[in-house]
């Protein structure tokens, strides 16, 4: 399955509308701006995540060998962290309007993008593009434990030549 819900953690209250019923010195409608205030945490400290275990038994893994705690969700975006027990695997999930930007904050993983194989390690950082096929193994006896960002794209995203000069082509 895909990690967090980032469809639903990820919405855009309003902050920001027009009146167009004013004037300005040139007769022309002069459009308010009116801003709303938002109160939001600014810090999210690492012993109080609430982990959720999502590891699933169809791809062979306990549930609690794969870890996910949200750490913020700002609109349209999602930051939290994934935490994978050695020797486990994601299984293949696809980003649909998401970004998803990792760093590795220990150990190393098996990353597969779109078909393609590769290893990250402590310090590494990847991404998916949005409308990509990918999944996560821990070939490792150390547990690996990523940053994860994502974006939430609002309109459908269209495809992105791949660089021919890229080590992923």
């Amino acid at each position: 399955g895909a990690l967090g819900d980032a469809d639903e953690d990820m919405k855009d209250p309003q902050i920001a509308s027009s009146s167009g019923d004013d004037k300005d010195d040139t007769g022309t409608k002069d459009k308010k701006i009116v801003k709303r205030e938002m109160v939001i945490e600014c810090i999210a400290p690492y012993e109080k995540y609430k982990w959720k275990n999502i590891g699933d038994m169809k791809d062979g893994v306990r549930s609690d060998n794969i870890q996910y705690a949200t750490a913020f969700s700002p609109p349209y975006h999602l930051q939290s962290i994934l935490r994978m027990q050695g020797h486990s695997k994601k299984g293949s999930s696809k980003t649909t309007n998401n970004t998803m930007i990792f760093i590795v904050l220990q150990g190393a993983v098996t990353v597969t993008l779109n078909g393609q194989l590769f290893t990250a390690k402590k310090g590494d950082s990847f991404f998916f593009p949005a409308q990509s096929t990918y999944d996560l193994s821990n070939e490792w006896d150390e547990t690996v434990e990523m940053s994860l960002l994502q974006f939430h794209y609002q309109q459908e995203m269209c495809c992105v030549p791949v660089d021919p000069d890229s080590t992923l082509a």
